[in-house]
């Protein structure tokens, strides 16, 4: 049996002493654009960014050149330019649920979390920002090292949400209705351009 600390000792602070959360740096921006190749194009030819993963023409996740986290830049295809969310990288997965308890208890509840992305490996709590978008708390993202160049596509439309947490698919509100602003993005069923969108904030944008 591992212990975490000595026997006869509480490992765990009290809710009202426990450390709160400072995120070490700003880790990755999720942004929507109407032209996921062209936006990958465009971030290759002008920053240098490299190709982690995508997701047929509906998500694609970059890298920096001389070595990063799985991504810098998240593109999600929709029918217009915005902002999904800004990821904040801290030290564990314990500094997470701090981070996640400090903010609902300052009132922010809405989210989704706790979880793990199956794409990038990190754990991650989303917290909604008051303008609609999120903010998310995340460690222990992979790292792709300079030498190791990677050109992944076609992964399933559902691999990349994540590996640990709630059923992202049955969420609490269901599916957004047409003509709904979600996370910034203009849903229609009818439009596949929307789907990375539709997954996204199904997951996200319910509570």
């Amino acid at each position: 049996m591992m212990a975490s600390a000595p026997a006869g000792t509480q490992s765990s602070p009290n809710r009202s002493q426990a450390p709160r959360t400072n995120p070490r740096r700003l880790a990755h921006v999720l942004v929507f654009t109407a032209d996921v190749a062209a936006s990958i194009a465009f971030y290759e030819r002008v920053l240098g960014l490299r190709l982690s993963d995508r997701s047929n023409d509906g998500i694609a996740f970059m890298h920096g050149i001389h070595g990063s986290d799985h991504h810098l830049l998240a593109l999600a295809k929709a029918q217009g330019p915005g902002l999904h969310h800004l990821s904040w990288d801290v030290g564990s997965i314990n500094d997470i649920g701090l981070g996640a308890m400090h903010m609902a208890d300052k009132g922010y509840t809405a989210g989704w979390g706790l979880g793990r992305h199956a794409l990038g490996s990190n754990y991650f709590h989303y917290v909604r920002d008051p303008w609609g978008s999120y903010s998310e708390y995340s460690a222990d993202i992979d790292y792709i090292p300079v030498k190791l160049r990677l050109a992944r596509s076609g992964q399933s439309r559902t691999r990349f949400i994540l590996s640990v947490g709630t059923d992202t698919t049955q969420r609490l509100c269901g599916e957004p209705r047409d003509g709904e602003l979600v996370g910034g993005s203009f849903h229609d069923s009818r439009n596949e351009s929307t789907i990375i969108s539709t997954i996204l904030n199904t997951s996200l944008n319910c509570l």
